[in-house]
């Protein structure tokens, strides 16, 4: 089911999203299983860059519209608000998982990196946006609120 987003027309393409998906579970492995700990300063930037509606500059996208293309997938348009918001909620795990990392707690920032992944993965194979329907929620909780 599609969120209908109450803000804003603007669509993007869900198949490169989760394809988006693909490349952050493949930067969270890195950070897990490698001494590259840096990447995580990676998925901030790229993150922040999503959730701002600047992907045009996200290496992330980038690589995804292009293996998109690559694979011929026919776009399938959805709201990008939701999108943007989910981002936005990974930009801030991201922030998170290098606060815990650098300040001593790698068990900790692991689990955050792996609860990442897991959402990144419900993405990825089902194409269920975890912050989409966290968006969707607010945006109800909104309208019950404050109409």
């Amino acid at each position: 089911m599609n969120e209908v987003c109450p803000i804003s027309s603007i669509k993007i393409n869900e198949k490169v999203a989760r394809l988006n998906a693909l490349f952050v579970i493949t930067s969270i492995l890195i950070f897990i299983f490698t001494p590259i700990k840096w990447i995580i300063f990676f998925l901030i930037l790229d993150f922040g860059l999503r959730a701002a509606n600047k992907g045009k500059y996200s290496l992330i996208a980038f690589l995804s519209r292009s293996l998109a293309d690559v694979l011929k997938l026919k776009p399938e348009m959805v709201d990008a608000t939701p999108k943007f918001f989910a981002a936005g909620m990974g930009f801030v795990f991201c922030i998170l998982i290098a606060a815990l990392y650098f300040v001593g707690l790698s068990f900790f920032a692991n689990f955050a990196a792996v609860m990442l992944m897991f959402f990144a993965s419900l993405e990825l194979v089902f194409g269920y946006c975890v912050g989409c329907k966290v968006y969707a929620l607010i945006c109800r909780f909104k309208v019950i609120f404050w109409s």
